[in-house]
């Protein structure tokens, strides 16, 4: 199969890209936060009032968290709650590139979602660059115009979260890492390199175990233990500046609360009444009057280290007296986590998506066994199983979106396979062609 297209196109393709997802993301962006709000598009996208004080009126609770947490950082009060307590409720990264965002265009969601359609557009050319390193560049022609065509990644761009800053640092990492095995290493390369990966932990945590997976594999290739040093020293001074910081103020040397708050929802749903959030687990154990009684006035406190300390001590017990429901858990949330779509979706938009995965996620695995790069399979398959089951051990099901980096793993290597089917279909064409004419 041969693609002829030029890099020329490809720049065209990137602007129609930009400009197609960041209109559908201001729509999208205006369709949800009308369901909660009464306010005008301007008001939405403009207003900077909207922003800083009513946010939580039509923002999800994670988003509103992340925004929370970036004003406090921009009006120099640090990370904590509005009465003055110390939190670490939500991972630094992301309400510091809110807060860079709001300090260089204002506090206007518009801008947050120019920014992230601007990474997003960076992430789908670093996927046709990966491509085109790894296996060849008709591949990566492939792989842009799968990722091109998935619309469910748009939707993420109308939120105040991370996940473009997520995919854009998660590709740019295994850009570098493949660049660096394939270039004259230096310093200052090994440097940004240990920079992009200690940014993307304090992003999103429970990336840390791919991180240790790709530095591994840069050791393997180069074997030049002075400069991948570099790279670990500088990505441990970045994320233990956080944990030390969570130490001193909170006791606990933790990324964030919120993990620990998605384990225990994941074992049962006593703390519903607490509203930490909605469980769709089985109840299992009930609190008593004085526990209720402290957790209620820990929330009101926002004194996160006595509230998670009391839930732990309730968790190991259950977890003591339940292992078997606690390991059928494990396995449910697996299954949410490999299953194409959630319950709370239509019949219609179910198959839709099942369609979708079914199009992505086996030519995926296929492409995943196939590669020429021995190494690069390694990575990629030991990549993709990270972020498929440590969340179903530490977050509950409803977080399905922490497949999505997978979803875009496998788009590469999805390429390739449709790439080999393809040539195998031309070539028996072409071979039936000439049987006809002799």
């Amino acid at each position: 199969m041969n693609i002829k297209l030029t890099k020329k196109s490809l720049n065209y393709l990137l602007v129609f890209y930009f400009i197609f997802s960041f209109a559908f993301a201001l729509y999208y962006a205006l369709e949800q936060s009308k369901k909660k709000t009464d306010a005008s598009f301007k008001k939405i996208m403009f207003s900077k009032d909207l922003i800083r004080a009513g946010a939580d009126k039509f923002l999800p609770a994670d988003s509103a968290a992340y925004n929370s947490m970036a004003i406090s950082l921009l009006e120099s009060k640090g990370f904590q709650y509005p009465n003055g307590k110390y939190t670490a409720s939500v991972s630094v990264g992301t309400p510091i590139y809110l807060a860079i965002i709001y300090k260089i265009f204002g506090y206007r969601l518009f801008w947050v979602i120019f920014v992230n359609t601007c990474l997003a557009t960076l992430s789908l050319l670093y996927i046709y660059k990966i491509a085109a390193l790894v296996v060849t560049e008709q591949v990566a022609w492939i792989a842009f115009f799968l990722h091109f065509i998935n619309i469910r990644f748009t939707y993420h761009l109308a939120s105040i979260g991370n996940y473009s800053l997520f995919i854009f640092l998660l590709l740019l990492s295994f850009y570098f890492a493949i660049m660096l095995t394939k270039t004259v290493p230096s310093i200052m390369k090994y440097a940004l390199f240990g920079f992009i990966a200690g940014v993307i932990i304090l992003v999103r945590p429970l990336v840390a175990p791919v991180m240790g997976i790709i530095f591994i594999y840069v050791f393997l290739k180069e074997r030049k233990i002075k400069f991948i040093m570099i790279s670990i020293v500088i990505a441990s001074l970045l994320v233990s500046s956080w944990l030390i910081r969570n130490y001193q103020k909170l006791g606990m040397p933790i990324f964030n609360t919120r993990n620990y708050i998605g384990f225990l929802e994941g074992n049962n749903d006593a703390y519903d009444n607490i509203s930490l959030s909605e469980s769709y687990y089985l109840p299992s154990i009930k609190l008593d009057k004085k526990q209720e009684q402290a957790l209620s006035e820990m929330a009101e406190q926002y004194d996160e280290r006595g509230y998670i300390t009391i839930l732990m001590q309730i968790n190991n017990t259950w977890v003591k007296e339940n292992k078997e429901r606690f390991v059928k858990n494990i396995i449910w949330r697996i299954k949410g986590i490999l299953s194409p779509y959630t319950r709370d979706m239509s019949l219609r938009n179910k198959i839709i998506a099942a369609i979708s995965w079914s199009f992505m996620f086996i030519p995926g695995l296929i492409g995943l066994a196939t590669l020429p790069d021995k190494n690069i399979r390694v990575i990629l398959t030991l990549s993709c199983l990270c972020f498929l089951f440590i969340p179903a051990i530490v977050v509950v099901d409803k977080y399905l979106h922490y497949r999505l980096p997978v979803n875009i793993l496998l788009t590469i290597t999805a390429a390739s396979a449709y790439n080999r089917f393809f040539a195998k279909f031309i070539n028996c064409k072409h071979a039936n062609n000439n049987l006809n004419t002799t």
